[in-house]
This record gives C-alpha cells, sequence and structure tokens, in this order.
C-alpha cells in the first residue's frame, strides 16, 4: 500500500519588510539637496545685504551735505541721490541701468548745484565713495566693461558740468578734484580687476583639480571592482579547479588496480586542469592590472589543435580533424580557432 503525506497548511508568507527606512532616504536627500542650494544661495544673500546697507548708508550721508553744503533744493537732493545710491542696487541686477542712473545723478548734481570756494568740486566726497563701490561691484559681477564706461563717463560728465558758469568754483579747484577723482577710481578699478583676474585663475585651477580628483577616483573605483571580480573567481573558480587538478593527478595512487587507459584519462583531466588554471590566472592578472602583462606562456592556435584533438579521442569521443593548407598560425584567428574547437 503507498501512502502519501497530507500537505500541511499553508505557510503564511514572510511579512514586507519595513517602508521607514526607503521613504527616509528620499526625505534625507531633499534635505540635503534644500541645506546645499542655501548654502549656494548664502554668498548671494551677503552681498545683497551688504550692498543694501552701503546704498543706505551712503543715501542718509550724501542727502544733507547735498542740501546744506551744495545748495541743492532738499527735494531735488533726495532724487539726485536716490539716483546715485540706487545704482548700488542696480548693479546686482543690470549694469548698464546702473551706470546710467549714476552718471545721471551727476549731470543733474552738476546743473543744481553750487560749490563755495575750496569745497570739493564738481565731484564730491560721498560720489566718489559711491563711484568707487560702484566699479568695485560692477568688477565683481563681471560687468567689468561696463565698469569701465562708469569710469570714463565719470570723468568726462564732471569735466562737461564744470564748464558751466555760476557754480562759484574756481578752475585750479576743478582740475585737481577731478585728478584726484580719476586717480582714486583708478585705484580701485585696477585692484578690483586684479583681484578678479586672481580669482578666475583660482577657480580654473580648482575646476581642474576636481576634474582631476573626480578621474582619479573613477579609476579608483574601476580598480577595486575589478580587484573584486578578480578575488571572487580565483576564490569559486581557481580553488575547484586546483581540487580537480590534484585529485586527478592523485588518483593512480589513491586507486589500486587502474589500467593505463584510465591512469593516462586521469593524466589528460589534470593536465586540463592545470590548463585551465593557467588561464585563469592570466585572466585575474588582467582584471587586476589592465596595463601589465597578461600573457606569460604562447598562446595556443591552430599548432595545438591535434593535441586538443588527440586529447578528445582519448576521452571516448570520435573527433575528425581536417586542416587546410597555407593557413597562418599565430594572432587572433587563430586564437580564435583553437577557442572554437
Amino acid at each position: 500500500m503507498v501512502t502519501t503525506a497530507r500537505p500541511g497548511p499553508p505557510v503564511p508568507p514572510p511579512p514586507p519588510p519595513p517602508t521607514m527606512a526607503p521613504s527616509a532616504a528620499p526625505v534625507v536627500g531633499a534635505r540635503r539637496t534644500a541645506a546645499t542650494a542655501m548654502l549656494a544661495s548664502a554668498p548671494e544673500m551677503v552681498v545683497w545685504t551688504i550692498t543694501a546697507f552701503v546704498a543706505v548708508v551712503m543715501y542718509s550721508v550724501a542727502v544733507p551735505i547735498d542740501a546744506a553744503v551744495y545748495h541743492v533744493h532738499v527735494a531735488i537732493a533726495f532724487g539726485l541721490v536716490l539716483l546715485q545710491a540706487g545704482s548700488l542696487l542696480l548693479a546686482m541686477w543690470r549694469g548698464w541701468a546702473a551706470v546710467i542712473a549714476f552718471l545721471v545723478g551727476q549731470f543733474l548734481f552738476g546743473l543744481f548745484g553750487s560749490a563755495d570756494p575750496g569745497l570739493p568740486w564738481p565731484v564730491t566726497v560721498p560720489q566718489l565713495i559711491l563711484l568707487c563701490a560702484l566699479l568695485v561691484l560692477l568688477t565683481m559681477r563681471g560687468h567689468a566693461r561696463w565698469a569701465g564706461v562708469l569710469w570714463v563717463g565719470a570723468i568726462i560728465v564732471p569735466l562737461a558740468v564744470s564748464f558751466v558758469p555760476g557754480h562759484g568754483a574756481t578752475p585750479d579747484g576743478v582740475v585737481a578734484n577731478l585728478v584726484t577723482s580719476a586717480a582714486v577710481s583708478a585705484l580701485v578699478f585696477g585692484v578690483a580687476l586684479a583681484v578678479m583676474a586672481g580669482r578666475t585663475r583660482w577657480s580654473v585651477q580648482l575646476d581642474e583639480q576636481r576634474a582631476t580628483t573626480a578621474a582619479e577616483h573613477e579609476r579608483r573605483l574601476v580598480a577595486e571592482e575589478r580587484t573584486r571580480i578578480a578575488r571572487e573567481m580565483h576564490d569559486v573558480v581557481a580553488h575547484s579547479m586546483s581540487i580537480i587538478q590534484v585529485q586527478a593527478a592523485s588518483a593512480p595512487y589513491r586507486l589500486a588496480g587502474l589500467d593505463e587507459a584510465t591512469t593516462a584519462e586521469f593524466g589528460e583531466i589534470a593536465a586540463s586542469a592545470r590548463s585551465a588554471m593557467a588561464e585563469m590566472r592570466e585572466l585575474l592578472t588582467v582584471l587586476r592590472d589592465p596595463a601589465g602583462e597578461a600573457e606569460t606562456a604562447p598562446q595556443p592556435g591552430l599548432a595545438q589543435l591535434p593535441e586538443l584533438v588527440a586529447g578528445i579521442e582519448r576521452a571516448g569521443l570520435p573527433v575528425t580533424l581536417e586542416l587546410a593548407t597555407g593557413l597562418q598560425d599565430g594572432g587572433a584567428a587563430a586564437r580564435a580557432a583553437y577557442r572554437i574547437v
């Protein structure tokens, strides 16, 4: 009588893995991205804050000076200084707008203002400070051409205004004022250009260093992956092949009563295992070091085909080998033919 075991109750499937870890990864990645964006925008926020602070301070200082010292009407003074101090904020947005606003304010100041003897004219001290700050800001923002236009215009516009009569300034004072303003602003402009040139060179070197580091990191990852594959192949395949070779080579000594054919068969197995191990070592050498010399012995070709066929025939398989005359031995074609056979 044949008995069959009843199937047991169905085994419930294992519970699904918790979903907290997969959902936590995107959250962490999103937080990291947001933090990176905040850090990247931090310098821009600092520049905006400093620019707004300087504009407010210079506006507060220049309005009373223009109204009390240079006899500009208070309402007009508010508008003129707003143009020139506001040009700093415009430089954060559009370079050409900042240049136009500053030069228009300077031209209107020369029309509506007047100076007592001995006072700086036609470029006041607050205007010179604003001019230098605007030159630096335009250069740092990548508007060096507009900064050059501003520097030239800050010389031409006051020079043209100085010819308007009735402003109480002496020719010597006007010349001294223009020379001083041009020299100071040129020095500040030159320093800003030099700083930007050094910053550009440093950025280029930093980019090159980053590219080199990334390439080196990629090469290191590839080398580590090759080493890992070579180690796994050595542990799995080479160890098994070495056991086969040892067992086949020691079989005639461990097993008594073997005939000559069986002993020769074990010899062929051991020889094939040794050949496979040699080829495996060459492959592992290539995996570990692509630039190294992998071939330490001549590669098999057409000349080794009779020996290969003889080994297969000894294993009991009938094989017929036909080689056409005039075939060239050696090279990739001969090696591929050996592998195919």
